[in-house]
Order: C-alpha cells, then structure tokens, then sequence
C-alpha cells in the first residue's frame, strides 16, 4: 500500500511540476513581450529558455512552438488588459448612472410636490412652473444621455489607444480570435467589458445592448486593423488622439450608448 501511495504522490508531484515549469515559461515570455516594444519576432526560444532556467525542448514540449507560446502570453496579457478597462471604467460609468438617478428623483419630487399643492386661485402660475420644470428635466436627461455618451467614447478610446500602442500583440489577438473563435478568447472577454460598460437603457432591452456592443467591438476592431487607410476612407487620423476620440464619439452617438 505505500508502495501505491508513493506512486500516486509522485505522480502528483510531475504534474505539479509540469505546471509550474510551464506557467514559468509564460510569465517569463510575457515579461519579454512588455520589454519588446511589439516586436515579438525578434523573441527567440533560447531566449525565453534562458530567461526562464529552463531546458529548449520543454518549450517545444508544452507549447508546440514559439509562435503558439507567444500567442497564448498576448491572448492573456490583453485579457488583463480588458478586464482592467471593465472594472474601472464601469465604476466610472456606474457612478455618473446613480448621480443621474438621483438628480431625475429630485426633479421628479419636485413635480409631484408641485402638483399636490395646485389650487384655483394659483393654476396659471403652477401650470407654468410645472411646464418650466418639465423642461428642466427633459433637459436633464438630455445631458444625463450626453454624460453616458462622453463616458462611453472615453472608454472606447482608451482601449484603441492600448491598440495602437501595442500594435503588435493586438493584431496577432485578434487574427488568432478570428481563425479559432472562442468564446474565452480576448474578442469575447472585450465584448463582454463592453456589453459591461454600456449604461442601462429603458428604451433597451438586453437583446439590443447586446448587438451594440457587439457592433461598438467590431468598430473598434475594424478601425485598429484599417487604420492606415481610415484617413483616405472617412477622414479621420486614427493616430491622432483627438481624431480617434472624435471618430469613437460620433459611434457612441449614433449607437446611442
């Protein structure tokens, strides 16, 4: 019988190891990547296997090859980046939603307050403060839309500018997404920070937010990936921040989100 449980802990103790060796192996490769500026080609496998006091054929053993191993560090690299931009900017988003509330509680108080204390000598003079008040509050959500608007452009933005100044890590995600879709791949996880960010709607229902928030990621895809010719083709410099923040605003808008 200790013979067996010798041989089931060791066992335990090769997987364990196998583990460790392998996610060694990608921290170690990630760390190179950020050092890089982007360019992973010039990343070698002895490199990566030195870097990490590790044997070559380990590498080969695990990840099949260099391109898959620095495929598997970018994938999580902007998979941390998107949850990243998900939790602080839905705080944001969230916040500004209650100060909204709050605000359209107040106006509405304030209309019902009004209209409880109505008599006949003061009619005229409450049916034009309730009209003016009316207005206030219609132009409170209108501000309160272009609030939401500003909250998701900065958003959008924010990620297209980790794009652009990763250009390579991004490209080589994406173009992995797109020939083995999943639904744990980095197009997912950004759809889901997205869907996330987006401000609740009642006019919405979560069918429509879904489809917007797909089409906002496939904006911002399709715009990192032509964003060489974009300028020729619709006149924004997507390399100038306030010509990119310009064009993901006018996409807020049009979306409505």
């Amino acid at each position: 019988m200790s013979v067996n449980n010798n041989f089931y802990n060791n066992k335990d103790d090769i997987y364990q190891n196998h583990s460790d060796v392998k996610e060694k192996i990608i921290t170690t490769t990630i760390s190179l990547i950020k050092t890089s500026d982007g360019l992973v080609d010039n990343i070698t496998i002895r490199e990566i296997a030195q870097k990490a006091d590790v044997a070559v054929g380990l590498i080969n053993y695990h990840f099949g090859s260099k391109n898959k191993l620095i495929e598997i560090c970018v994938q999580r690299i902007i998979s941390h980046v998107m949850k990243t931009f998900s939790d602080v900017d839905k705080s944001e988003v969230d916040k500004s939603k209650i100060e909204q509330n709050q605000e359209h509680q107040k106006n509405s108080d304030q209309l019902k307050f009004a209209d409880q204390n109505d008599n006949l000598d003061q009619k005229n003079n409450s049916n034009q403060m309730e009209y003016s008040q009316q207005m206030e509050h219609s132009q409170q959500i209108t501000k309160s839309d272009q609030i939401n608007n500003s909250d998701m452009a900065s958003f959008t933005a924010s990620v297209f500018t980790f794009l652009i100044n990763n250009p390579e890590i991004s490209k080589i995600s994406m173009l992995a997404d797109l020939s083995q879709p999943s639904t744990e791949s980095n197009s997912s996880v950004s759809y889901k920070a997205i869907y996330k960010a987006i401000s609740d709607n009642d006019n919405n229902d979560q069918d429509i937010k879904k489809i917007k928030a797909f089409m906002l990621l496939a904006s911002i895809q399709s715009a990192f990936l032509n964003c060489s010719i974009i300028d020729q083709l619709l006149g924004f410099n997507m390399n100038d921040t306030n010509d990119y923040y310009r064009f993901f605003q006018l996409i807020t808008e049009i979306l409505k989100i």
